[in-house]
């Protein structure tokens, strides 16, 4: 409304003397990791996926019959939805901040945005019905078959409970299925403690002169476990 200072009064020209405060927000990381299909006119999509990793092609006899494979697929219906926002702004307020407050609600949109989208991606809770919440990629994988499932326990101050472990446990169990990764993906908190995991002795795990290696940091500050990017939401 802009008729206090807590409802906006203290972005009108004649206070204003910079942007607005606001702390920093996680932004979308998924568009950049994810195929991203555009154009989808239904309600819902049929996602077909394997279970089995592709076999290798055998020697043939010359002159003889060649194998014939039959293909075998599950298939993940899956609900689409629509996230929204609206911001009911007063109109006197819009013409006294002088571009302040559409500025300030635009930003909000574009942060509510990506907050929706990394949290549906990832942990949608897969309720029924046209309005309710999409599977995201963890619940999904709660409800799949165990082969997709990885686990990895242990004290975070040994070596066996090193996100490096971990982390080559996972590309491990990818590249016994002939599949390799792009990325890997961690909570937040767990990013950090990542960067601070080890003991007195062998120093930070993450840290090339002691504990497990492969770990690496860019010009740009992005971490890289042999070379794949660790990103964290």
């Amino acid at each position: 409304l802009g008729s206090t200072n807590a409802t906006g009064g203290f972005v009108l020209p004649n206070n204003l003397v910079n942007d607005v405060i606001k702390p920093s927000t996680q932004i979308a990381i998924y568009q950049n990791l994810l195929t991203v299909r555009t154009g989808v006119a239904v309600r819902g999509v049929d996602q077909p996926y394997r279970d089995t990793a592709p076999a290798r092609m055998t020697v043939q006899a010359w002159g003889a019959a060649k194998e014939n494979i039959n293909e075998t697929y599950g298939s993940y219906t899956a609900h689409l939805v629509t996230i929204a926002r609206v911001y009911d702004v007063g109109k006197q307020y819009l013409r006294f901040s002088a571009g302040s407050a559409e500025e300030d609600v635009l930003d909000e949109l574009a942060k509510a945005a990506a907050l929706g989208e990394n949290y549906y991606i990832i942990s949608g809770a897969g309720t029924a019905g046209n309005n309710g919440e999409p599977y995201g990629v963890i619940t999904a994988l709660q409800n799949s078959p165990t082969s997709y499932l990885t686990a990895q326990t242990a004290a975070s101050n040994t070596i066996l409970g090193s996100a490096a472990t971990g982390f080559a446990k996972m590309l491990g169990a990818l590249a016994g299925r002939a599949r390799q990764a792009t990325a890997i993906v961690v909570n937040a908190a767990d990013y950090w403690t990542i960067l601070a995991q080890g003991s007195d002795n062998a120093g930070f795990w993450v840290s090339p002169t002691g504990g497990p290696t492969g770990f690496s940091v860019t010009a740009s500050g992005e971490l890289k476990y042999w070379g794949i990017p660790v990103y964290y939401d």
